[in-house]
């Protein structure tokens, strides 16, 4: 529901904020006071196509600005979640448009596409009559004025569900089918890989157990003589660690008879000559394991050249990523040989999909048949109360069965209209005028049970009608404004009568420069403005009169 509107530099308009309310409004003013351009504002704001020659005279930038509460649109919170927009209840949208031909579009202070501030606009607003953008000339719009009609968005969802399902088993199958068309060549690499991974008897670790090795292949002389030489100074030579160590054990034991304090001493030397003795060991046990063996020495190398070459051919880093590699193709060698019976599997679910669709929509156009020929029929009917006696109104069908299956099921629909006796049914795009327009929308909107929108403005709907008529279209819209935020811009008194809120629309000329106002009246106001629609510029006593009359008996006799 549109709450806030703030436009500046706007044709005539140089400054206007205005708050809106819930319920039937109207929009009057005489003609040329400025009307149509807040709803080229509005048109700007929900995504129509910038027109820079609307910027005032004399101003760089143009700038227009609407606040939305959106707390009950679950569709278009999605929307907005799904374009990561940020957003609660409410939805502020700014559109700047400058001298260079260059704008800017915000929602909810994120910069936005033409193409999605578009999109968000046709959830928030539905403006009928002489505007190309309007839903009724939108064919593809006419489907989801049929549905709401016949409560079918329930069954639409269920058959919207199995399509995205449909589709994303179509793509699946695509891709299988890609892969199944390069089986051949994919599964002759693989298994010539695979081999030749396999062939290596890969360890995990080789790699750096083979360096290490290498590296005491290649230094096992220089090795050897360390050891030895370790184990000389341990023992062997005069004045070895251990000569030392036992010559100072001895010391100990003669002193600790006079001084029994050393015993801790001793025990140090103890376990000193204990620990010398598992290095002597441990040395030898290293000594032992040298080899000078240059023939294990050149296996040793050339199987690290040929882990290195096997590395660098599939560029991974070590023998852990070489063995998980041959697992993936071993795995993905498995999958081909079962390609076909995958292939087959999911055909044959897809099958089944495309069954169920059939089905789905077949069901569902049955359904939508009989919920025209009850549209068609109230339609009609309303347009007779409407002041369009002799027009006739059908909605047509266009089959789509192909194996294109639209998520809205297997129609194609356009409302036709006839506005005179022998003329024949044709889109309305070719043949309604903007009143005409507006006139029809009001008989969908008034039958339907199900809002598309919560803003509904009607431009030109008084086009053409007076009278009783006109006085039928007022308590339409109001009935209407009860369920749905409705504005109205009209010249007939007998519609201004029944709305719950009257802006005027006002023009002045200072200096050269043209301002347009807009203002929301107070009760006395109201009946002012309605007394000059029924009497022109002279207000009378006897129009203000008449106003009352026609405000007391509106406001009571609205269907409730």
């Amino acid at each position: 529901m549109l709450l806030h509107l703030r436009i500046q530099n706007l044709a005539t308009i140089e400054n206007l904020e205005i708050d809106f309310f819930d319920g039937f409004s109207i929009m009057t003013g005489e003609t040329g006071a400025g009307k149509s351009i807040m709803i080229d504002g509005l048109q700007l704001l929900l995504g129509d196509r910038a027109d820079f020659g609307l910027i005032r005279q004399g101003s760089s930038q143009a700038l227009v600005e609407g606040t939305f509460d959106i707390s009950k649109q679950t569709a278009l919170k999605r929307l907005l979640s799904e374009s990561e927009i940020p957003h609660e209840n409410e939805l502020l949208i700014r559109r700047m448009l400058n001298t260079n031909n260059r704008q800017k579009r915000f929602l909810n202070d994120t910069s936005v596409t033409q193409g999605l501030l578009a999109e968000v606009g046709q959830g928030l607003v539905h403006i009928h009559g002489q505007h190309d953008n309007q839903a009724l000339l939108d064919s593809s719009h006419h489907l989801d004025f049929l549905d709401a009609f016949g409560n079918l968005f329930p069954t639409r969802g269920a058959l919207r569900e199995v399509h995205k399902k449909w589709t994303r088993k179509r793509r699946e199958q695509e891709e299988w089918q890609e892969r199944l068309a390069n089986r051949t060549d994919r599964q002759m690499l693989l298994e010539a890989q695979f081999q030749e991974l396999s062939s290596l008897n890969l360890e995990r670790q080789e790699m750096d157990d083979l360096e290490t090795e290498s590296k005491m292949l290649a230094n096992a002389e220089q090795l050897l003589s360390l050891y030895v030489g370790m184990q000389t100074v341990l023992y062997e030579e005069d004045g070895s660690i251990v000569e030392v160590l036992s010559s100072l054990k001895r010391q100990l034991q003669d002193a600790e008879r006079m001084d029994p304090g050393c015993t801790a001493l001793l025990e140090n030397v103890d376990q000193s000559l204990l620990q010398l003795d598992e290095l002597s060991q441990s040395l030898r046990h290293r000594q032992d394991r040298i080899e000078d063996n240059p023939e294990r020495l050149a296996w040793v190398n050339d199987r690290l050249s040929l882990l290195q070459t096997m590395q660098r051919k599939y560029r991974v880093t070590n023998t852990t990523q070489l063995i998980e590699l041959c697992e993936r193709h071993q795995t993905e060698l498995k999958g081909l040989q079962n390609l076909e019976e995958d292939v087959s599997a999911l055909e044959n679910e897809i099958h089944e999909l495309v069954t169920i669709l059939r089905e789905q929509s077949t069901n569902l156009s049955s359904e939508r048949k009989k919920a025209a020929k009850k549209l068609d029929e109230a339609i009609s009917r309303e347009l007779r109360e409407l002041g369009m006696n002799r027009a006739k109104f059908e909605t047509s069908f266009e089959k789509k069965y192909d194996d294109s299956f639209s998520s809205n099921g297997a129609d194609r629909v356009e409302f036709m209209l006839s506005v005179n006796p022998g003329q024949p049914l044709r889109p309305l795009v070719k043949i309604a005028s903007g009143g005409e327009l507006s006139r029809v929308m009001l008989a969908i909107q008034s039958i339907l049970t199900t809002d598309t929108v919560e803003t509904l403005i009607f431009d030109e709907v008084d086009t053409g009608i007076s009278g009783s008529v006109a006085e039928t279209v007022g308590r339409k819209l109001a009935h209407l404004g009860k369920r749905q935020q409705t504005l109205c811009i009209t010249h007939l008194p007998q519609i201004a009568a029944f709305a719950e809120h009257h802006y005027a629309v006002t023009k002045s000329t200072e200096k050269d420069q043209t301002y347009t106002f807009i203002e929301n009246l107070d009760k006395q106001h109201v009946i002012m403005e309605i007394a000059r629609l029924l009497d022109g510029s002279e207000i009378t006593n006897q129009a203000l009169k008449l106003a009352r009359e026609m405000r007391k008996r509106s406001h009571s006799t609205t269907v409730t």
